[in-house]
């Protein structure tokens, strides 16, 4: 009886009460706005030797999202993900619909005075990166709702700078309304947050980033590469920000941006999954060989964090995290949806082992 269960006081004020910030509110909001109304949830669960499936169903009816909500699932209930091109090493895929710039023009209805007031504070401060555009209206407005996020492990050519701590690369892929129209504005934008970074750098004693383009017949990429100085060039051990070349890339209507250049050029050129049709909302993977040969790369990095975070020795730090990297390879991947049609809601959660037999 979910009415009984909502006449909790906690579990009342979890679902009446405001999103603590937006992050939580487009992860969750649409199905704060569902339990807040729906009279049943069903779940099934199955166990078998790949892995294990849970499954969630509830009854949906449009009336139930809230107009300052209809970021979430879209006016006409059809918000549906966007087919990501495959990339060698993904590590995490996040393909989801999103009305972010609506959510942000609702925050007044959304978020309590204190984050309304940080919104406006970051509001002002992006509008002066961007140039004097509206954050909301004309940047995050340009794009379409849907989006994708991919973070793929990233490998490093010889003779470049490799960092002490090997980060993922990731990247944003957006689409945008009128590609004729905004790509030339954020080639422009683009480049003078390049230039932005590039006094804050110096002023701080960082490398600088040099831009470079690159055109083809269908599609153009403009990357950004931290000089290296002489103690750096060719190093193992190199700094944080080596990890990173800002990148910008367009082709069509689809803009991908990357914290590296090597990232964009794939995503580019990749070709998209198949699309699996249905209205999904949501669907995120995560691949457990790309996360453990990241943890890999970094063993040493976290050996040294063991050692220092619980006072082992370098044998026992050792074998904690080999330990660590032995568990992660016994799985294959976990994956999340959420999918709906105009009567029912699914949220689904599969973690899947590898076959070992």
């Amino acid at each position: 009886d979910l009415e009984t269960i909502r006449q909790q006081q906690k579990v009342r004020r979890a679902l009446e009460g405001q999103a603590p910030n937006p992050l939580v509110e487009l992860l969750a909001g649409g199905l704060q706005s569902v339990l807040q109304n729906t009279p049943i949830v069903s779940g099934e669960v199955h166990l078998t030797t790949a892995g294990l499936e849970l499954a969630f169903k509830s009854p949906l009816q449009s009336e139930w999202i809230p107009e300052e909500r209809t970021f979430y699932f879209g006016p006409e209930m059809n918000g549906r993900t966007v087919a990501l091109p495959q990339v060698d090493q993904t590590v995490l895929t996040l393909s989801t619909w999103r009305n972010v710039s609506e959510m942000w023009l609702r925050a007044g209805d959304l978020f309590d005075a204190d984050m309304n007031d940080r919104l406006a504070e970051a509001d002002t401060t992006l509008t002066t990166l961007f140039s004097g555009k509206d954050f909301a209206e004309d940047i995050l407005g340009s794009f379409e709702p849907e989006f994708g996020l991919i973070v793929a492990r990233q490998e490093f050519a010889d003779g470049v700078p490799v960092p002490a701590i090997r980060l993922p690369s990731f990247a944003l892929v957006l689409t945008q309304k009128t590609p004729e129209e905004t790509t030339r504005e954020l080639r422009r934008i683009f480049q003078s947050l390049i230039g932005f970074l590039n006094i804050a750098g110096a002023n701080e004693g960082r490398p600088q980033l040099e831009l470079d383009f690159d055109r083809t017949e269908d599609s153009e990429i403009i990357t950004s590469t931290y000089i290296p100085d002489a103690a750096d060039s060719g190093t193992q051990n190199a700094p944080l920000i080596f990890n990173f070349s800002p990148s910008i890339g367009f082709r069509g209507k689809r803009t991908v941006i990357s914290s590296t250049s090597a990232l964009a050029q794939q995503i580019l050129n990749g070709a998209d999954a198949e699309d699996e049709g249905g209205v999904t909302n949501t669907h995120a993977q995560l691949n457990a060989d790309a996360l453990q040969l990241i943890l890999s790369d970094n063993r040493e990095q976290l050996v040294s964090q063991n050692m220092l975070s619980e006072g082992h020795t370098r044998e026992e730090a050792e074998t904690a995290i080999d330990l660590l990297l032995q568990v992660v390879g016994y799985f294959q991947d976990a994956r999340l949806s959420l999918s709906h049609d105009q009567q029912t809601l699914m949220l689904r959660l599969a973690i899947h082992v590898e076959n070992r037999n």
